[in-house]
């Protein structure tokens, strides 16, 4: 399974993930129009500022568990296959994945109707965000080869905080 994934490092808060992710999922598909109706067409991702050097992103992080579907008292959240879809018809506005997701990657619509979250482009088959992204800080990768390359980044960063002499 492939999972959406931030590399803060390389972002440079450019905005191009937010806007490709409106314009996806505007109606018209016109990059004018959606830059017209950005306030009123709310990206699926965010990009937030922590500070001045720390950038994080918000999106759907796609759950073994995800706690928005478990508490979803509409069943309006589902998750098929760790692909996460979603409602908008059942939805009561409770609000309750909002407050339920650990990442802050669920938002409520300005109507107040129904939430907005991250879909990875209805199949999560290559989500527009990762597409456009040209610094390569979002990418779509295999959790299998994302694990092992954290795990290698993890150690390289240990071996550099200790001296092994040292530890001997």
């Amino acid at each position: 399974m492939k999972k959406l994934n931030f590399d803060s490092d390389k972002c440079m808060d450019c905005g191009l993930c937010e806007l490709a992710c409106s314009l996806a999922h505007s109606n018209g598909k016109d990059i004018v129009d959606c830059l017209c109706e950005f306030e009123k067409l709310p990206s699926r991702i965010e990009i937030r500022k922590d500070g001045v050097n720390c950038i994080e992103a918000r999106y759907c992080h796609r759950c073994e568990y995800p706690a928005c579907v478990e508490i979803c008292i509409m069943g309006a959240i589902h998750n098929k296959d760790g692909c996460i879809s979603y409602d908008t018809e059942k939805c009561a506005a409770c609000w309750s994945c909002i407050m339920a997701c650990p990442f802050d990657s669920i938002k409520a619509k300005d109507d107040g109707q129904a939430t907005v979250r991250c879909d990875g482009c209805k199949d999560w088959s290559n989500p527009v965000c990762s597409a456009i992204c040209p610094t390569g800080a979002l990418y779509f990768e295999d959790v299998e080869k994302l694990t092992s390359k954290r795990r290698k980044a993890y150690g390289k960063h240990l071996s550099l905080q200790f001296d092994v002499n040292d530890i001997i």
